[in-house]
């Protein structure tokens, strides 16, 4: 085994322990306000609305609801990128843990080959705050920004960096980056900014705000690094699904010409299809071998039907899609 490979197991293993407390106490607090039933019943109709082919409410209630879903299964709320030391490990639960750090590594690389000894790095999209945590557990003296739009995320974030004892180096902000006052202070001083899937809960009209906005954050010669499924097509059913998630699937193509128009140069792109594909698998694995911790906590309905989706539709319809890591670097002057 590789020293980067036990170091992602580390990693893994300690940040999904922290979580799981975490978790625990979050959500027992959040149950003293509302019954069991209740909970359930509100679980079970956000996820059920895009089976229904209806657009769940916004980017908060998915992260939210999927966040806590997801868990069950993923480290965090992105897909793994794996090597071939991540597909040699037997266990699929292990497999994907270790590929989602991967994901995090893979991102922040293009950043951190260039950063300076005390860098200023933002990651928009703060999920579980795996990546905040990932890069103030192997750059200690780095300073870590993370944005989010969902208080709940921001909460729990916030309780896991203080487990893993970090918190004194991130920052965890609800903020969209679509709003110059939630970030003005960050502008042109960070030596990264990486967003790994989060491009796509964009607004169609707001897409290149948005790209200008990250852009907006770097130092000159810093990197902007995007993580994000991208279409190999047009148009496929896993985009019309996806949509109603609030995603939006596009060409890599796209993303090139909105780094660009964004005013970054040195465009990179790396496809990592094939090396994200089993996710998908693993995903439906996880969950079917979990089934009873869904059961207990979401319902039997919810529970089966999402763990079918992804042990038998979301396989097949996954392999449809492509994985890119895309970077742009803004001008030295």
């Amino acid at each position: 085994m590789s020293d980067q490979l036990a170091d992602q197991l580390t990693f893994a293993s300690a940040f999904t322990a922290a979580r799981d407390a975490v978790e625990e106490e979050y959500y027992a607090d959040l149950a003293r306000g509302h019954s069991a039933a209740e909970l359930r019943r509100h679980y079970l109709t956000s996820m059920a609305k895009p089976l229904l082919g209806r657009a769940i409410g916004g980017p908060v209630e998915f992260y939210d609801t999927w966040g806590r879903l997801m868990r069950h299964a993923w480290l965090s709320l992105s897909f793994g990128v794996y090597g071939a030391e991540h597909r040699a490990l037997p266990d699929p639960a292990t497999r994907l843990a270790a590929a989602q750090v991967n994901t995090v590594d893979l991102a922040w690389e293009p950043a951190l080959a260039a950063a300076p000894a005390q860098p200023l790095l933002v990651d928009v999209g703060t999920g579980r705050g795996n990546s905040a945590a990932r890069l103030a557990l192997a750059h200690p003296a780095a300073r870590v920004v993370t944005l989010t739009l969902s208080p709940e995320q921001a909460e729990i974030a916030r309780r896991i960096t203080t487990r893993l004892g970090v918190a004194d180096r991130v920052e965890v902000r609800v903020a969209d980056v679509l709003d110059a006052t939630a970030t003005a202070d960050l502008v042109g001083r960070a030596d990264g900014v990486t967003a790994i899937e989060v491009a796509g809960h964009f607004p169609e009209e707001r897409t290149a705000d948005g790209f200008r906005a990250m852009a907006a954050l770097l130092k000159p010669g810093a990197p902007l690094t995007l993580m994000d499924p991208v279409l190999n097509r047009p148009a496929s059913l896993v985009h019309d699904f996806a949509g109603l998630f609030t995603w939006r699937f596009r060409p890599a193509t796209d993303y090139r010409d909105a780094l660009r128009a964004a005013g970054l140069t040195g465009l990179r792109l790396t496809d990592l299809s094939e090396a994200y594909w089993p996710s998908w698998r693993d995903t439906g694995a996880v969950m079917g071998a979990r089934i009873d911790r869904l059961r207990a906590e979401f319902g039997a309905v919810l529970a089966h039907t999402w763990q079918r989706v992804f042990q038998h539709q979301a396989w097949p319809l996954g392999r449809t899609v492509h994985y890119a890591r895309m970077t742009g670097y803004r001008p030295l002057s």
